[in-house]
């Protein structure tokens, strides 16, 4: 009996130590789990710093543009946060992907308007520190008394060193599910911040096929229901879609990001602009990021407009009818170039103050409006049109000598005596006289070339009006 007592004590030990022995070893694990969850968590509340400053550096950077080396540092350091990030959650698959997607998005060009647009509460949002998390913060000194608590407890007997470890090992598991619990809610905060960017993005692979889709953005693109699986050809014209399928044959070629913007009709019959920005990815893939700019891209023809034509006559302005001048000039003055001339053609309107007297200054605007119609609907091949000032209206005509310029003229006169055009106070008829100078050595600036032109322009006035005198 004493010897069977003996063998019983004997196995209870060592069943007892085999016990303990995996109890340590799971507290171990639980420890070092915390202390992973701990350095996730002071990364990512130094990851909300950087972003922070990054905000601020680029409101400054909106305010003043010689900032703009400040923000791209700030950037570069929002990168390397993400970076140092992405190795402390290595193993964690979904923490990586979402990762990967703010690093892309990071990468864009700061000068585009749609980068870290976000607000304060959704800043907050992304990063935030919850209480518990700084708690948790403040565990890594408790979480060394337990191990010290332990450690001393192994001295007891080995029932109560079981009861202490397991009811350790209970409590960091308990912290580690809370840590666990906190990332994944940083995760989903996240997905909210990304499904609130105002442009769609999404990732598509070399052959165009959509493999996932981070943001809806604007609905107007595309219907997200369907958008995976499809590629460019499903949802877009052909020629857009031939031109993005280049687009991202070109970001992976090059490893460069390919920026182009697109124009084509909805279905509902609206004609849209769309900017896009294509961004080469590991393993034949491409972000791309499609924002609706059919508004500014609206604004931009308007100004454009705006600056080079008349706003009477829809025809060039005197500014850009310069510029064209200046350029038939600077390429004559190129080695091998066509040594044929170029006509400057004035046309005045005949007694104009007349017809604004008569027809009062409206029916003055309808006949402007009527000649410069007339000029555009019967000039040929690639002339210019412009109004310069008044009722001084101007034609470019290429690669043409001082007989044909003048047949040319004619027509064109003859075409505006035969006008009828209705006004409020009865039909007006008007003629046009015609002052031409071609360029040549001795008269090749555009104020020469204008000069001649007004002084032939001039002389047919004195010899009668509605008639074409060319400069000598």
């Amino acid at each position: 009996m004493p010897k069977l007592s003996l063998i019983a004590s004997f196995g209870a030990n060592i069943l007892a130590f085999a016990l303990l022995g995996t109890s340590f070893y799971q507290q171990e694990r639980a420890r070092s789990s915390v202390q992973h969850s701990i350095a996730v968590i002071e990364a990512m509340q130094q990851l909300r710093s950087t972003v922070v400053r990054a905000r601020k550096d680029y409101d400054d950077y909106l305010l003043n543009s010689s900032l703009l080396p400040a923000y791209r540092h700030s950037l570069e350091a929002v990168g390397a946060e993400i970076k140092e990030l992405k190795q402390i959650t290595a193993d964690n698959a979904t923490q990586q992907k979402r990762l990967n997607s703010l690093a892309e998005m990071m990468r864009f060009d700061p000068r585009s308007p749609k980068q870290l647009l976000f607000t304060d509460s959704e800043r907050r949002s992304l990063l935030a520190i919850s209480d518990e998390e700084t708690a948790l913060l403040g565990q890594r000194q408790e979480a060394a008394e337990v191990q010290s608590r332990f450690l001393s407890g192994m001295t007891l007997l080995c029932s109560l060193g079981i009861f202490v470890a397991t009811a350790q090992s209970w409590r960091i598991s308990s912290l580690k599910t809370k840590a666990l619990r906190t990332l994944a809610d940083r995760t989903t905060q996240l997905e909210t911040v990304l499904s609130r960017i105002p442009a769609a993005v999404l990732i598509r692979n070399r052959a165009g096929v959509c493999l996932e889709i981070l943001s809806e953005g604007n609905s107007l693109l595309f219907d997200p229901q369907r958008m995976v699986g499809t590629t460019p050809f499903d949802v877009a014209p052909i020629k857009v879609a031939t031109q993005l399928m280049n687009g991202i044959e070109r970001a992976l070629d090059t490893q460069q990001t390919v920026e182009a913007g697109y124009e084509f009709r909805l279905s509902s019959g609206r004609l849209v602009w769309f900017d896009t920005s294509i961004n080469p990815l590991p393993g034949d893939r491409v972000l791309i990021m499609a924002a609706d700019a059919t508004q500014e891209h609206r604004m931009t023809r308007q100004l454009i407009r705006l600056a080079t034509q008349d706003g009477l006559t829809n025809l060039y302005n005197h500014n850009t009818f310069v510029k064209l001048v200046q350029s038939e000039i600077a390429l004559r003055s190129r080695p091998r170039q066509s040594t044929q001339s170029f006509a400057l053609c004035l046309f005045d309107l005949d007694y104009f103050k007349a017809i604004n007297t008569t027809y009062t200054h409206s029916g003055g605007d309808l006949a402007l409006q009527a000649v410069a119609r007339s000029l555009q609907e019967n000039v040929r091949g690639e002339a210019h049109v412009a109004r310069l000032g008044g009722d001084e209206l101007a034609v470019l005509l290429r690669e043409i000598d001082a007989s044909a310029a003048t047949k040319v003229a004619e027509r064109l006169k003859d075409a505006i005596a035969k006008l009828c055009i209705p006004s409020p106070k009865g039909e007006i008829r008007v003629t046009v006289s015609v002052g031409i100078a071609l360029y040549s050595n001795t008269c090749n600036t555009f104020e020469a070339l204008h000069q001649s032109a007004s002084e032939a322009l001039l002389e047919g006035k004195a010899a009668g009006r509605d008639r074409v005198c060319v400069a000598e």
